[in-house]
């Protein structure tokens, strides 16, 4: 049966025009990246211009009854994304006003096609707020599933306007067609959500495992590793082990660490001062820890575990680190003896993550190389191995957990989402084959939060994932003491979203804010007293910005990208843009793990660090970005273990161009090196693992982001190691600082962590 197409219907206002029916938005003839719910926001703000548009009618717009959805947050959220494609401003409003404590109103004038300012009907189908008829009942009373299912698309939006009305009419009368047409089947029982930790901002939950009964929760928070009652939550917290001596660790409890019995599991120890994305097996050692209590007990060094085996009697791990990560999967008792190594990898890839299928007798794990991850199964018994996903498919998938029932359920990022947004999906594969028996299926519909830590039951009846969200907030504080004391910290974009400031124009006036979103990157400039965000660059597809920095002359903006599809270890392009807004264009391609760092005018003088063939050392060669021409060698640095872990290394040239600033050899020991022929000096700030550092204005001193037992800290340090700190970033993340080139002001980016254990039954 063919289904009516749908027509073409435009609003304008300002610079900007939607097409309803298509769904997309355009600036001054150019396409806009929306996402679906921040457009279907725009159309009910559209349909009633200069009227209230309350949150609850947004709510029941955007999430059908039953969703599971943190409503606030989402709503939150899709204003977010819809005020940053409009470059309005919620303190400043153009477009969209917000009513506090009711919801928003679209305040500037709208034209097209004969529309005035009043919400257009449609012939029997009243606009939102002006009454009910029984037609009106198919936008937003109860209605049927096939029916529903339309209504969570775009297919909502077009009911409000007459050129899209009549193909949306029949396209409800061809499903309810189809749907008397089909024979029904029993409905499954709702999903049902329970939160079993309550942890605070400031002590989120990093991980966590249920035990195979479902009796126990296993889970970390900054306070240690806790034991918790599924039933009743009552919790006891592990005691450190005396062989740590006082040296605080990162924790870290897998999916699949009980042992059968529910009687004992495995947690993995990682240096405290390191992200868990810098985590390796040389680094870390595994525990076993007991319900019993007592505390936990070493049963290896330099290895990571994975897993678990159904029967207990082995013990998954990952060893001997490679350029992309592990190269080896090893096997191991349920007490550490008779380890031996099971798969292997070249150097080109690496290999983890192994998970044991049901039956016991194949496993799947991940294979790694430049070009992504892949799902790979094999029999322990020998044979090749079977690709159950491929590197296309992997392509935002994570958390893969095996049911005893043969389904793979695992969580999928949003496509072009804000911030993060993740929900879980289900398959089933044939193991021994790769091939798809049950096409994946949508199990969840959540918006603005991510999942991590899935684990099952060992019947599979409960599930329990790590909930997660990332608030982040941009600081502009004023600066005194010369450095050493912030005092007037305040807000400096009015939207909580992943906002960085990368830098500030020479006159200290302007700053040069990164947005990432989804799989896309934005750059804008902002002043620093008032005004909204203005393009740069509004919006590049398949792209984040790692950093960004204004060059010398105050014209250009010099761009580092991470180009998503390739990963950490593909090229990463240099590029520039000029300030006042435009094309970016390719200086060159810089080799992984590299960055750059440009002075201030009248220097004129920007320099590359990138690693040696042997990743060993960093060479900085001085650059032109305007010629696109490399120059002469200028320094080299020496690369600890500990810093060939961080993509970006912590190196920035003094703001007059006469000095460098490396983090070298070890986290805590800065080396200086003039470049005017003078001795170099180092500056060991101890007790601190250096992240990123940026110069002081003066030349004087050093910025630091810090890795602590605690989380993470903005220090200012002088060049004789005495340091103070000035911030301590929230949540245990980290932050990110940009100093002003007068000197008054500091950009902090702040971002915080949310984050517990919850436990999903009927899924």
């Amino acid at each position: 049966m063919e289904l009516p197409s749908i027509g073409r219907q435009r609003l304008s206002f300002g610079v900007f025009e939607a097409e309803l029916c298509s769904g997309d938005l355009y600036k001054r003839g150019r396409r806009v990246h929306l996402q679906d719910q921040p457009f279907r926001v725009l159309s009910l703000l559209l349909a009633r211009p200069g009227k209230l548009v309350t949150r609850e009618e947004l709510r029941k717009e955007l999430w059908p009854d039953g969703t599971y959805v943190d409503f606030d947050e989402g709503i939150d959220t899709a204003l977010k994304k819809l005020r940053q494609a409009l470059g309005d401003s919620a303190n400043n409003p153009v477009f969209i006003e917000t009513v506090p404590r009711r919801g928003y109103r679209f305040i500037a004038p709208i034209t097209g096609d004969g529309f005035g300012p009043e919400a257009p009907s449609v012939a029997g189908i009243p606009a939102p707020g002006n009454g009910a008829s029984d037609t009106a009942s198919l936008a937003s009373g109860e209605v049927s599933p096939a029916i529903a299912a339309i209504r969570t698309s775009r297919v909502a939006n077009y009911l409000l306007y007459p050129a899209c009305a009549a193909a949306i009419l029949a396209v409800l009368i061809a499903a309810a067609f189809l749907l008397r047409s089909r024979p029904t089947s029993p409905a499954r029982p709702a999903v049902n959500l329970r939160q079993l930790t309550v942890n605070s901002i400031e002590n989120p939950v990093t991980s966590g495992a249920i035990s195979p009964d479902g009796k126990y929760l296993a889970f970390v928070d900054a306070k240690g590793i806790h034991i918790q009652l599924v039933d009743t939550g009552e919790a006891l917290t592990v005691p450190q082990p005396e062989s740590l001596n006082g040296k605080n660790v990162q924790w870290e409890i897998l999916a699949s660490a009980w042992f059968p019995d529910s009687a004992r599991f495995l947690v993995n120890a990682h240096p405290a001062a390191l992200d868990p994305g810098r985590w390796t097996s040389d680094t870390s050692s595994i525990w076993e820890v007991s319900v019993l209590g007592g505390a936990p007990r070493k049963l290896r060094d330099n290895a990571i575990a994975d897993a678990v085996s159904p029967n207990g009697a082995f013990i998954a791990f990952g060893a001997n680190k490679g350029r992309f990560g592990d190269l080896e999967i090893w096997l191991m008792g349920p007490n550490g003896e008779q380890a031996h190594k099971l798969f292997d990898t070249d150097e080109n890839s690496a290999v983890g993550g192994l998970q044991w299928l049901p039956g016991g007798q194949r496993v799947a794990y991940l294979r790694s190389d430049p070009s992504g991850n892949a799902l790979v199964s094999r029999d322990l018994n020998g044979g090749s191995p079977a690709t159950l996903l491929s590197v296309t498919d992997m392509k935002g998938i994570d958390n893969l957990s095996w049911q005893p029932d043969g389904r793979l359920i695992y969580s999928r990022s949003e496509a072009q989402a804000a911030g993060e947004s993740c929900n879980y999906w289900v398959t089933r594969i044939d193991a021994q084959t790769g091939q798809t028996i049950e096409k994946p299926k949508r199990l969840t519909d959540w918006a603005g939060f991510c999942i991590a830590y899935t684990a099952a039951t060992a019947d599979g009846t409960r599930l329990v994932f790590r909930k997660s969200s990332v608030h982040s907030a941009a600081y502009v504080a004023d600066l005194e003491a010369g450095g050493t004391r912030i005092r007037n910290a305040r807000h400096f974009t009015p939207d909580e979203g992943n906002d960085a400031v990368a830098d500030w124009t020479a006159d200290s006036k302007t700053l040069i804010l990164v947005l990432n979103r989804g799989d896309d990157y934005g750059l804008y400039r902002q002043a620093l007293n008032d005004g909204a965000p203005e393009p740069i660059v509004s919006s590049v597809p398949g792209q984040w910005l790692e950093s960004a920095q204004v060059s010398p002359d105050d014209k250009w903006v010099i761009l580092q990208i991470y180009p998503i599809a390739g990963g950490r270890s593909a090229p990463t392009p240099l590029m520039r843009v000029p300030i006042a807004g435009g094309s970016p264009e390719l200086i060159f391609s810089l080799p992984p793990g590299s960055g750059f760092s440009c002075a201030r005018s009248p220097s004129g003088l920007c320099v590359l660090a990138e690693p040696s063939a042997d990743r060993k050392q960093m060479i900085v060669t001085e650059f032109d970005p305007l010629e696109a021409r490399r120059g002469a060698e200028l320094a080299r640095f020496v690369r600890g273990a500990k810093l060939k872990e961080n993509p970006w290394p912590p190196l920035e040239i003094s703001p007059d161009g006469t000095k460098l600033a490396a983090v070298e050899g070890e986290a805590s020991l800065i080396q200086i090196i003039s470049l005017r022929g003078q001795p170099p000096r180092s500056v060991r700030v101890n007790g601190l693992s250096i992240r990123l550092l940026a110069w002081a204005a003066d030349g004087n001193g050093l910025f630091l982001i810090t890795g602590t037992t605690n989380g993470t800290a903005l220090v200012h340090t002088d060049l004789r190691g005495t340091s103070q700190t000035l911030w301590t970033c929230g949540g245990g993340q980290q932050c990110d600082v940009t100093p002003s080139p007068d000197g008054r002001h500091l950009a902090i980016l702040d971002r915080q962590l949310s984050a517990n254990i919850w436990l999903m039954d009927h899924f």
